[in-house]
C-alpha cells in the first residue's frame, strides 16, 4: 500500500509500530526492549524535525547546532531499517514490512523539502517491493512520481557511483525501476521522461530494456498509445546503437 509522503502520518505509523515493538520485546531480553525504546525515540524525533523544517520558509537556512536536511532523512532512513530488523527478530515480519516500507515517503518528504539524499539502498528496496504489489494505473502514477523525486534529490556521489558498488547498483535499480513504474503507469507522457532519464543515466541499460519491453508490449496486451512510445523507443535505441 502507498503511504503518504507526510512527516505526520509517517510519524503516526511509525508510533502505532512502536508500540507493539514495546509490547513484543517485553517478552525478549532486556537489550532488545532498550533498542526499541531507544530507536523508536529517534525516529520519532527525527520525524518531528523533519516535519518543522518541510515547514519552514527556508528548510536548508540552518544554525550551526542544526544538521542539514538531507543528513537528517539518511538518519531517519537508517532509523527505520534499523527498526524494522528488530522487528523482525521478535517475529513482528508485518511490522518490518510497513517500517521499511516508510523510507520511500520519508525520502520523498526529504526530496519535496529541498534536501539531498544519501542513503538509497533501503527506499530503492522499499519502491521494488511496492512495484511488486501495485496495479492500479492510479497508484503506479503516484509510484512513479515518488520515485521520481527521490532520483531527482540523489546526491551527486551515488548518481555516479561505480557501477559494481553497492551505491552504484542501487542508483541503476532506482533508473530501473522508475522506467517500468511509468509503463505500468499507461502514462506516455511519463514513459518519454523515464526512458530519457534511462538513457542518459544508464546508456548500457537501455537497449536491453527496451527490446524487454517489446516482449511485455505483446505479453501484456498494453493500450496502443503505451505501444507506440515503446515501439519508438525501441526504434530508436532497441538494437544497441550508440548514443550521441
Amino acid at each position: 500500500m502507498l503511504q503518504i509522503p507526510n512527516p505526520v502520518s509517517i510519524r503516526d505509523e511509525v508510533a502505532r509500530v512502536a508500540e507493539r515493538l514495546r509490547e513484543a520485546c517485553d517478552e525478549s531480553p532486556a537489550s532488545e526492549l532498550e533498542d526499541s525504546e531507544g530507536l523508536s525515540n529517534a525516529l520519532l524525533n527525527v520525524l518531528d524535525a523533519l516535519r518543522q523544517r518541510a515547514h519552514s520558509p527556508d528548510p536548508e537556512r540552518l544554525s550551526r547546532a542544526e544538521p542539514r536536511l538531507g543528513d537528517l532523512g539518511d538518519h531517519g532512513i537508517d532509523l527505520l531499517a534499523r527498526l524494522a530488523e528488530l522487528a523482525r527478530r521478535v517475529k513482528l515480519e508485518a511490522d518490518a514490512e510497513m517500517l521499511e516500507s516508510l523510507t520511500l515517503p520519508l525520502a520523498c518528504c526529504v526530496a519535496r523539502a529541498g534536501g539531498e539524499i544519501s542513503r538509497i539502498g533501503p527506499v530503492v528496496n522499499a519502491a521494488a517491493a511496492l512495484a511488486k504489489t501495485l496495479r492500479d494505473p492510479k497508484e503506479l502514477t503516484e509510484l512513479y512520481r515518488l520515485t521520481d523525486d527521490v532520483a531527482q534529490a540523489v546526491s551527486l556521489r551515488i548518481a555516479e557511483a561505480p557501477a559494481g558498488s553497492d551505491d552504484g547498483r542501487a542508483w541503476r535499480v532506482l533508473v530501473l525501476i522508475r522506467a517500468i513504474v511509468a509503463t505500468r503507469s499507461h502514462q506516455p507522457a511519463l514513459m518519454e521522461a523515464a526512458f530519457d532519464a534511462l538513457l542518459e543515466a544508464l546508456p548500457g541499460d537501455a537497449p536491453g530494456f527496451f527490446r524487454e519491453g517489446m516482449e511485455q508490449m505483446d505479453a501484456l496486451d498494453y493500450p496502443p498509445a503505451v505501444r507506440a512510445v515503446m515501439q519508438r523507443y525501441y526504434d530508436a535505441w532497441g538494437m544497441d546503437r550508440r548514443l550521441h
